[in-house]
């Protein structure tokens, strides 16, 4: 089926960030937020954030995102809280992806706590289209 996971630095992470922010986008995730944090970490290169409506809907948007990247030929080298009610983490090596709960996701404010974080302008657009 290809790779379990995303080694550090591998030429494909921040398309495969983009990939799974744009599925979450896809299953109407709110507040989704992509943040490059390789010069921050030792164990990802990207953090996709996003907020769920509920738990059912929180449980959909993770099954969406492993779909995804199952497309991609990798699959979650580890993953907590898919029975939560306030969050879900998807590790796929240098892509980690966080689904919360509104009140989690105040809560733990990753974006606060990565706050030196580049923050990525994505939506609707490959890593090659966007921005700088």
């Amino acid at each position: 089926m290809g790779d379990t996971n995303l080694t550090a630095h591998d030429p494909r992470t921040e398309s495969l960030a983009f990939r799974a922010a744009s599925a979450l986008e896809d299953g109407k995730g709110a507040e989704i937020v992509l943040l490059n944090v390789a010069r921050l970490s030792s164990f990802a290169d990207y953090f996709v954030i996003a907020t769920g409506h509920s738990e059912t809907h929180m449980k959909a948007l993770a099954s969406r995102v492993s779909d995804a990247m199952v497309e991609e030929g990798l699959r979650t080298a580890h993953a907590e809280g898919r029975t939560s009610k306030t969050w879900i983490l998807l590790d796929f090596g240098s892509v980690v992806v966080h689904i919360f709960s509104k009140r989690a996701r105040r809560y733990y404010a990753l974006e606060d706590l990565w706050g030196d974080a580049q923050v990525l302008s994505w939506s609707g657009m490959t890593p090659a289209e966007k921005v700088e």
